[in-house]
């Protein structure tokens, strides 16, 4: 069994921590909708508290939807409708019932592509965006009206999603070749376009798909940036409060989401190439760190139970799907049996703990629990399969729970809704 490697703050702080697992979230909420951001919540939990994909044991496909998609994932909102970035208008909205468009924003007219950045909902009827143009898009959620193209003013792309605050602000980044700049966007940035900024603040890295995760009492904002580094910034000012550095490489590249993790302690959930961190949301000491092998990668985003467990893919020669204990040792582990990566194929689970993943052309459902396969206890147990179905293209964008019963996935150019069958 993999070892985590403790830190002076672990026996003072651990303990508390885990007692939390089962408290209320703290006020801190995204908008209403069954999936209103690309990890479902402002702390990148990718949890449901309210809604369970399919149970199987052989879901189908309810309708596919084949545009210009395959660059981000999707949101849902509270009438169930989908919305997905797209190659060319750049945002589209779907019909959950049917796949349909209802409609492309700014029919005909080319905004700018989009790039890893998935749309953010609002509570106040909005879709916000990032495109390569380097804009934050400010859009109609009714009607798919342009409202404002809100101008990073330096040269790069925003790959990121955006995080949307109590007052309907949106925090975002462009990357600004390697000189990352984070931003808050005024809510109301249409009726004064000349000013659209509360604070603008240059990290100085790397900045390209990851979400930014706030905290529960909604003060701070972390940023996982150059694949490396996590950043804690104050949300009304914009300031650094701290920078860490908790493994030496980044890994996965550009198209790997190293978006941070909040848990309802506050802890810091991170990825690098050397595992997975716990840090301490006052100074970014780490806690503990779930070490990987030398050549193994997690490439992207954790989802983290109401347990407090963690659930990852592990892109290695004999990958695997991983399931780590909140004092960050390793629970269950259910080996792919082949080579392959989990590159931005970021998982979601279910209210009652089912946990989905996607890996190379694979969608699978696992139980929460694992089994002990081997009558050895210092041996993790075996990840259970509850289903699986075989896709046509290799998966790059993460999931998202839809509904009651609905997983949609993004696959090749196309969105699809899974169901169970009637």
């Amino acid at each position: 069994m993999r070892k985590p490697h403790g830190s002076r703050a672990q026996k003072t702080i651990l303990a508390a921590a885990l007692l939390l697992w089962g408290a209320s979230v703290a006020s801190a909420q995204p908008a209403s909708g069954p999936w209103p951001s690309v990890h479902h919540d402002r702390q990148n939990t990718a949890r449901s508290d309210d809604h369970n994909g399919p149970q199987g044991p052989n879901p189908v496909i309810a309708w596919e939807n084949k545009y210009s998609f395959g660059r981000t994932g999707v949101t849902v909102d509270e009438d169930g409708n989908v919305y997905a970035g797209n190659g060319r208008q750049p945002i589209t909205k779907l019909d959950g019932d049917t796949g349909e468009v209802i409609w492309h924003s700014h029919e005909g007219v080319f905004l700018g592509q989009c790039d890893k950045s998935t749309p953010s909902l609002t509570a106040g009827g909005r879709v916000h965006m990032g495109e390569r143009g380097n804009n934050m898009l400010y859009v109609d959620a009714e009607t798919g009206e342009l409202l404002l193209k809100s101008k990073f003013k330096v040269d790069g792309d925003v790959r990121t999603s955006p995080l949307i605050l109590d007052n309907g602000d949106i925090i975002g980044a462009s990357g600004a070749l390697g000189n990352g700049l984070t931003a808050r966007l005024k809510a109301d940035a249409p009726d004064t376009p000349e000013d659209p900024y509360v604070w603008r603040n240059s990290l100085r890295k790397t900045i390209l798909n990851v979400v930014p995760a706030l905290s529960n009492d909604g003060n701070h904002v972390y940023w996982g940036i150059d694949r490396r580094i996590v950043v804690k910034q104050d949300v009304e000012t914009g300031e650094e409060v701290w920078r860490v550095a908790p493994t030496k490489r980044g890994a996965g590249g550009s198209v790997a989401d190293h978006s941070v993790t909040i848990g309802p302690d506050e802890t810091v959930y991170f990825h690098g190439r050397d595992g997975l961190f716990a840090l301490d949301p006052a100074d970014g000491e780490v806690l503990w760190s779930y070490g990987i092998a030398a050549r193994d990668k997690i490439q992207s985003h954790p989802a983290l139970a109401a347990d407090g467990r963690l659930y990852v893919g592990v892109s290695s020669k004999n990958a695997y799907v991983a399931a780590i204990r909140p004092d960050g040792e390793l629970d269950w582990e259910y080996p792919m049996g082949r080579r392959g990566n989990f590159v931005n194929n970021s998982g979601v689970i279910g209210a009652d703990g089912t946990f989905y993943v996607t890996f190379r052309r694979l969608l699978m459902a696992f139980e929460p629990d694992g089994i002990d396969h081997d009558s050895n206890p210092s041996t993790p147990d075996r990840g259970v399969l509850k289903w699986s179905m075989v896709f046509d293209r290799t998966f790059k964008n993460p999931l998202a729970i839809g509904g009651d019963g609905v997983l949609y996935a993004v696959n090749g150019k196309s969105v699809f809704k899974i169901v169970d069958p009637d």
